[in-house]
């Protein structure tokens, strides 16, 4: 599935107030956290965390974890797909490493679900 900035990881929902959006109909302003957004932290294989947002009906169970792990990573290599001008050499090696890394470093569980309200 393809991550859209200000939506469900799971599902595509909107969670998030729109402002502006892009022709294809993508939000491209992303305003207030809606009430029902919620923040997911996500430990890592690495011992990093990663964010992550969801609606109020979709829950992260086990079985998912695969599937929220790939919609990550597609999301950080479509991020690096946009640019006008190239990366320097080193820099485009750093960003190969990272990207090879965010595929290796699976999520083991979910450290904390809190609503975005919350969060500051």
């Amino acid at each position: 599935m393809r991550k859209r900035a200000g939506c469900c990881s799971l599902c595509d929902v909107e969670v998030f107030e729109v402002g502006d959006r892009k022709p294809n109909g993508d939000p491209k302003q992303i305003l207030a956290p809606l009430e029902n957004a919620r923040r997911l932290t996500l430990v890592l294989w690495s011992g990093h965390t990663a964010n992550l947002t969801l609606c109020g009906e979709c829950q992260l169970t086990p079985d998912r974890m695969s599937e929220i792990h790939a919609t990550m990573v597609e999301a950080l290599h479509r991020g690096t797909q946009h640019r006008t001008i190239p990366l320097e050499p080193a820099a485009a090696e750093t960003e190969r490493r990272m990207l090879y890394m965010a595929t290796q470093d699976i999520p083991m569980g979910v450290l904390e679900d809190r609503l975005w309200t919350e969060v500051r």
